[in-house]
């Protein structure tokens, strides 16, 4: 851990290194730990909160308040408040009590990257060993047919120690990130064989989210690839011109060459498009979301609570039609939090949206932030699929977005004005 002891050396100040350099570690093998399931990444996120807050009040640093930050914080007072006036205040606040760890790990993680660069290039190294550990795996996947699962004839991808088929849902959350961290350290890259391993791990992405199974991943991949086209298009034009070209084709041939993604792929297109709750179970759970705005359109239910109400006549007319969550974050949390909740999500996404698209047609566009948007914007995009928006193993992709978004907007962007 040469690298760990040499950014403790370098940028830590604080009396305890040991402390610190057990950070480091944590930082570095935090993307690793996410695609082992959700307990070992929620157990790391959770011990760097935990000791981000002891050094946050023992005074050790200076607190700074970002603003975005204080707009989590009143997120997370209002979430307790839904689950305060909840039908089972108990099961609500579980989980609303404790999501403050991760506006912590946000806060503390925005702090370090900002105060202590190497730290940067240690994430980035650590995002990179993920990366490659989970394309060796699924690699063996592939050719062993190892602990796989096929879903109407499609092979789908597993993580690493889990049952969870989303290999391709945190490979497209992540590359962003990803890429993000290596435009920050793009002067790492400049020698070739730094530059090839940068392509092939790129590449190789794009390759497993192809064969993970998963269309989400794959709509979120052609959403990924059109940002990054119109931020790099008016600098680098036949480049990029000849790389969108390229995946496209690339990403069509496989699915009509492929003739079970191909048949599944229109039959989810009629079934999406469907108005029989029967036929497209998302409408139906659409509709119980909604029955619930209905009943408290302020505040909605309480977060946690769409799975009580789920199999309630009341609120469905197809119980037998059910799950855990509405497959969609907007519509989840305008049945669990109401119109507020709702409202903070949207105003959040349309915000990044506004400035996003401002920084791209100015004559001087910031190239950091615009980077970082792309992370944002893949993970909260309102039009597709999504998963719980209260479950702790996506939240580790979620505020990993969210950090990085925060961090292009109080660092020092001088040096991020041009390509």
């Amino acid at each position: 851990m040469m690298i760990i002891s040499n950014t403790i050396k370098d940028n830590f100040t604080f009396s305890n290194l040991k402390i610190i350099n057990f950070v480091s570690i944590l930082i570095f093998f935090f993307p690793t730990a996410i695609i082992t399931g959700p307990f070992l990444p929620d157990l790391i996120l959770s011990t760097i909160a935990l000791i981000g807050l002891i050094i946050y009040l023992k005074k050790q640093i200076k607190i700074i308040f970002y603003k975005e930050i204080l707009f989590l914080w009143a997120f997370y007072c209002f979430s307790i408040i839904a689950s305060l006036i909840s039908k089972n205040i108990i099961f609500s606040l579980d989980y609303s009590l404790f999501y403050f760890r991760f506006i912590i790990f946000s806060h503390f993680m925005v702090y370090l990257f900002i105060n202590y660069p190497k730290l940067k290039i240690l994430f980035l190294q650590g995002i990179f060993f993920s990366l490659c550990l989970i394309s060796i795996y699924s690699l063996i996947q592939l050719i062993l047919f190892l602990n796989m699962d096929f879903v109407d004839g499609i092979r789908r991808l597993r993580l690493l120690f889990s049952d969870e088929e989303v290999v391709g849902s945190f490979i497209v959350r992540i590359l962003p990130i990803f890429c993000f961290f290596a435009y920050l350290n793009k002067d790492l890259f400049k020698s070739k064989l730094l530059k090839l391993l940068l392509v092939v791990t790129l590449l190789s992405s794009i390759f497993f989210i192809l064969y993970s199974g998963e269309r989400t991943a794959l709509i979120l991949l052609l959403i990924f690839i059109f940002l990054y086209f119109l931020i790099f298009f008016k600098f680098y034009i036949k480049l990029s011109l000849i790389f969108l070209f390229s995946i496209i084709l690339f990403i069509t041939t496989n699915i009509i060459l492929n003739q079970n993604l191909y048949d599944r792929t229109l039959q989810d297109l009629d079934r999406n498009i469907s108005m029989d709750p029967e036929v497209n179970p998302y409408l139906n759970y659409s509709y119980v979301s909604l029955e619930m705005f209905k009943n408290s359109p302020i505040i909605g239910k309480g977060p946690k609570m769409f799975r009580v109400y789920c199999p309630d006549e009341k609120y469905n007319d197809f119980k037998s039609i059910c799950n855990i969550h509405p497959h969609s974050l907007y519509i989840q949390l305008l049945g669990e939090m109401g119109i507020i909740g709702f409202i903070f999500l949207l105003s959040a996404f349309i915000y990044v949206i506004l400035i996003f698209f401002k920084n791209l047609f100015s004559k001087n566009p910031n190239i950091l932030f615009l980077l970082a948007s792309i992370g944002f914007i893949i993970n909260f995009f309102p039009l597709i699929p999504s998963g719980n928006f209260f479950n702790n193993w996506i939240n580790n992709l979620y505020y990993l977005s969210i950090i990085v978004i925060i961090y292009s907007m109080n660092v020092s962007k001088k040096s991020y004005k041009k390509i």
